[in-house]
């Protein structure tokens, strides 16, 4: 039996000139297939990409996680 399609429809992804991020561009078409229909990358400049999806510029990043625990640390109210 087949899965309904996602309730959201759009993602919103970190776009960094970083290798690490190759594998999101390369799950692009698997989104697409999973019912996203709408995937936009966000541009951040080399850095804390996690800044990106925590002012809600973005839906998520692949960040190391001693990224967002410094992130949550430093008293980031997005993040708790």
């Amino acid at each position: 039996m087949a899965e309904p399609p996602p309730e959201v429809s759009r993602i919103r992804l970190v776009h960094a000139p970083a290798i690490c991020f190759a594998p999101q561009y390369v799950a692009e078409e698997l989104l697409r297939l999973e019912g996203f229909s709408e995937i936009e990358y966000v541009e951040t400049p080399i850095g804390n990409p996690g800044l990106i999806a925590e002012s809600a510029r973005a839906d998520m990043s692949m960040v190391p996680a001693q990224t967002v625990v410094y992130t949550i640390d430093g008293g980031s109210p997005s993040l708790r």
